[in-house]
Parts: C-alpha cells; sequence; structure tokens
C-alpha cells in the first residue's frame, strides 16, 4: 500500500530482495537469515514508512539513483558467484543503511 506522502506503509513485497541479501551479500547462517525474514514478515504489518524511489523521483532522486546502483551491483554480484567481492558487498551494505536510514527517517522524523 502506498502513503499519501508517496513512500509504502510497511514493509512492501520485496521478497526477492530479502533473500538475495541473507543468500549473497550476508552469507550468515540458518538462524540469522530466519530471525532475517521473520522481522522483515512482521515489519510488512507495522505502519512505517518505506521510500518508493521511483514515485519521488523529482522531490529526491537519490532513492532512486541508489536502486539502480544497487540493481548493477546485483547483477554482478550473481556474475561473480561464486566468488564474493568486498567492494560489491560493501555498497550493498551502504545501500541497505541508507533505505534504513530513509523508513527512519520517514515514520518518525518527518511526518
Amino acid at each position: 500500500m502506498v502513503s499519501q506522502k508517496g513512500q509504502f506503509t510497511g514493509f512492501p513485497v520485496l521478497w526477492n530482495l530479502v533473500v538475495f541479501y541473507t543468500f549473497f551479500i550476508f552469507a550468515a547462517g540458518p538462524i540469522f537469515n530466519l530471525l532475517f525474514i521473520v522481522a522483515f514478515g512482521i515489519l510488512h504489518f507495522i505502519p512505517i514508512q518505506v521510500s518508493y524511489p521511483s514515485k519521488n523521483l523529482k522531490s529526491n532522486p537519490v532513492p532512486f539513483i541508489l536502486g539502480t546502483l544497487m540493481l548493477l551491483i546485483f547483477i554482478a554480484t550473481l556474475l561473480l558467484y561464486p566468488d564474493s567481492h568486498i567492494i560489491l558487498t560493501a555498497i550493498a551494505y551502504i545501500a541497505f543503511a541508507y533505505f534504513i536510514y530513509l523508513t527512519i527517517y520517514y515514520t518518525w522524523i518527518r511526518k
């Protein structure tokens, strides 16, 4: 569901990204993966405001640009698999952190 401000309300249906991060970026064990997936399942029902990069392109192009960069990083990560590249992984972590920041900002700071 999209809010009047142009953000998703609750964690959007981006399960492919959750699985991608658990398998290719974090490369953690099954307990972490389970907790990570359950956390996002819970966030789906909590009214947080998650960035919708293409919806707010004119007012803030950074999420769209970063989302496009993430897509390119994901493609490169898949092409290099099973090898990992520290720079690609670092950029994926930074992008993940930025979208967490946007969620916190849109939900609790800019109401």
